[in-house]
């Protein structure tokens, strides 16, 4: 039902920050402090339990064949560390041995180097297997998806040592747990958080849009056949494959999804957690409390294509424009803007959203439970309203949103899989256009 006498401000994006010029390496910048709705949960702090700190020089590894560098960043799990390796092998034989979740953190390298890689160091006690683990399930893994090289435990038996580097920029030793788990992961460029902040802008062209779409299907398509639910595909998880690719020209461009950190294994031992996926980005059946498989992470990616393409999110839970507002939950306005904005959930969902945790937006009969009218428009309104492509043709815009519809779909039986939504024409076809994102 609509009314014309309570219209409510709408969550239309806009953005008029201009794009930055730059030459030099991209400094990482911790993505959290963005008031970005993509945002996940604050990370709960390190132990203060902490042994000895690592450096510039330091000496790591079973062969101690790794020294670290400099720093890349720091996430409420890990430190992630530029390092340079003596081994001249490809391959790494791995076993299994304790891992680490951590928040991804690389940065811009130039010039690149082969024998460079990325060590993440465990900052926090718990949770020492959980992304471990999941790597060495991958057989594998395509280019799209980070891949795991060695892993090895600095403990008491694994003393460190220290080097003399080229003199640099003073860095401050960054604590580590004692022992830590450490992954050594491949070294990639940086994370679409960092790129668009560096840019000053947070819509991407079309084309970059397709590729960034494409590469993220791979990676899920070959999680989802191993039965991995990512959970966690956001900007700051999604990396530029080459250190040097800002670089190279962007039709070169590729794209690379990290962090197994908060992965999922399938069929569920359990009841499966609504505390899962960014807030913003979370799911309609993660919302209502319902059974979920890897179909959310195809309506996180939706939810994603629609944020690069326009410049602002889909979605807000912490949107109140008026006191109407405050007497909803955050979850409650999430599920209100997708009801709005993209269209009803289905009555198989209503209906056992009426038990557990879907009390709280259905009664008992299945309707919404919402203080006022609601306002329905559509995703394709709303596309139209904030649209940042050049092309002039409004047939670019409608097949961008008939794909939209296949992957941000509220019902995920219909929803798109990875593999199906990668055959989609807006995928295949060629962009008419090319728009050049970095000034020379």
């Amino acid at each position: 039902m609509t009314t014309k006498s309570t219209k409510r401000p709408k969550l239309f994006p806009f953005f008029t920050t201009p794009a930055l010029k730059f030459k030099f390496a991209i400094r990482f910048t911790h993505s959290s402090k963005q008031k970005s709705p993509s945002r996940t949960c604050p990370p709960k702090p390190a132990s203060p339990t902490q042994a000895p700190e690592l450096s510039p020089g330091t000496v790591l590894g079973r062969g101690s064949e790794y020294t670290l560098v400099r720093p890349l960043g720091n996430g409420g799990f890990s430190t992630v560390w530029l390092a340079q390796t003596d081994s001249k092998e490809d391959d790494v034989d791995v076993d299994v041995d304790d891992g680490a979740s951590f928040h991804t953190a690389l940065t811009y390298l130039s010039p690149p180097a082969s024998n460079l890689v990325a060590i993440k160091v465990l900052t926090t006690a718990g949770e020492r297997t959980r992304e471990l683990s999941k790597h060495l399930r991958l057989d594998h893994p395509p280019d799209q998806l980070v891949r795991l090289l060695d892993h090895f435990t600095f403990g008491e038996r694994q003393r460190s040592r220290r080097v003399s580097l080229p003199a640099a920029l003073p860095v401050r030793p960054v604590p580590a747990p004692f022992p830590s788990t450490c992954l050594v992961l491949s070294l990639h460029g940086p994370t679409l958080s960092d790129l668009r902040q560096h840019l000053g802008s947070r819509w991407l062209p079309l084309p970059i849009v397709r590729r960034i779409t494409n590469d993220v299907l791979a990676a899920l398509d070959f999680l989802h056949f191993q039965h991995l639910i990512h959970t966690d595909v956001q900007p700051r998880n999604i990396l530029l494959s080459l250190p040097d690719a800002l670089s190279l020209d962007q039709s070169e461009w590729r794209f690379v999804l990290a962090d197994l950190g908060h992965a999922v294994q399938l069929p569920h031992k359990r009841h499966p957690s609504s505390n899962v996926q960014p807030h913003a980005l979370r799911a309609p059946e993660v919302i209502l409390g319902l059974n979920w498989d890897e179909k959310i992470d195809i309506w996180n990616l939706g939810c994603l294509v629609y944020e690069f393409a326009t410049g602002g999110p889909l979605f807000d839970p912490f949107f109140q424009p008026t006191p109407d507002y405050e007497a909803m939950t955050p979850a409650q306005i999430h599920l209100l803007q997708i009801i709005e904005q993209v269209g009803e959930v289905p009555q198989w969902m209503r209906d056992q959203g009426t038990k557990g945790r879907g009390a709280e937006f259905y009664d008992a009969e299945g309707t919404f439970r919402c203080p006022f009218p609601l306002q329905l428009t559509s995703l394709e309104a709303i596309v139209k309203g904030v649209w940042k492509s050049p092309s002039p043709a409004s047939s670019e815009r409608e097949h961008f949103c008939a794909f939209l519809r296949t992957i941000a779909c509220i019902d995920p039986q219909k929803r798109l899989s990875a593999r199906e939504a990668r055959s989609k024409s807006w995928i295949t076809t060629p962009p008419a256009y090319i728009t050049n994102l970095i000034p020379s």
